[in-house]
């Protein structure tokens, strides 16, 4: 699953508008935790989290994770 998710995640890299930073769970556990505790989102890997001006406005993981899901999460935030 997690090979799929990055798939994805590198398919929407190719073409995304805003930046992208991925955390390896395994390497960087406590980092990974720490950023779902900030941003106030439960932990789970993988994981998607879009964040705008300090606040995570959308989240997905596992399975939702696509890349026209995070096109259209990125699409709504310009819209708001």
């Amino acid at each position: 699953m997690s090979a799929t998710a990055f798939d994805q995640v590198i398919e929407y890299e190719n073409h995304a508008e805003v930046p992208v930073a991925m955390v390896k769970v395994i390497e960087s556990r406590n980092l990974s935790l720490s950023l779902a505790d900030e941003f106030g989102v439960s932990h789970a890997s993988p994981q998607v989290i879009l964040i705008q001006r300090g606040k995570a406005v959308w989240h997905t993981s596992h399975y939702k994770i696509k890349d026209a899901s995070i096109t259209t999460a990125i699409e709504n935030m310009k819209n708001t």
